[in-house]
């Protein structure tokens, strides 16, 4: 039994980081040939946050950093800066959520409202000290919006895939 409990933990670490390197891909396929005139939502860092409650003991933090740094340089964001407060961020609601089995969905939505707004202001405060030029403020509150409202949909969907794959494992 306890074998088992640990070749599953294995498995999932590896579905986790698998999963997220072709996310990290397939979000950098063009839909359009046209520049998006709206930012299309930050899908990873959805998947990765609602991975990590779902399923907070079988989320590696080196492959959490391994993906953001992937995405990082794919995606021509400042190299490490997202990734830096990413591993962050996750630690810190890890060491938080550490007593707790799980938490309700409406808690999950609001954790991960305070998580990416706060990653996105300390990401445009470094970026404007260091004078990267960064995409319009418009933009980028439209960028976090977009991510706010995709989340629920990215938990719900995750929640029902480690479910389903819980009860294929107790049957």
């Amino acid at each position: 039994m306890h074998l088992k409990n640990i070749e599953s933990s294995i498995t999932q670490k590896l579905v986790f980081i698998c999963l997220s390197f072709v996310l990290t891909i397939l979000l950098m396929t063009p839909i359009s040939i046209l520049a998006p005139n709206q930012p299309f939502p930050d899908l990873l860092t959805c998947f990765i946050f609602a991975f990590f409650i779902s399923n907070k003991l079988n989320v590696p933090i080196s492959g959490v950093f391994l993906v953001s740094l992937l995405a990082d340089f794919l995606w021509f964001r400042p190299l490490g800066l997202f990734t830096f407060f990413m591993v962050l961020g996750i630690e810190l609601i890890r060491w938080h959520l550490q007593t707790r089995n799980s938490i309700s969905f409406l808690l999950e939505i609001t954790y991960f409202s305070l998580f990416f707004v706060i990653i996105s202001l300390c990401v445009s405060i470094v970026e404007f000290i260091m004078a990267i030029p960064t995409a319009h403020y418009s933009f980028s509150i439209n960028f976090v919006i977009f991510t706010l409202l995709t989340y629920p949909a990215t938990s719900v969907l995750v929640r029902f895939f480690h479910t389903q794959k819980r009860s294929k494992y107790e049957s």
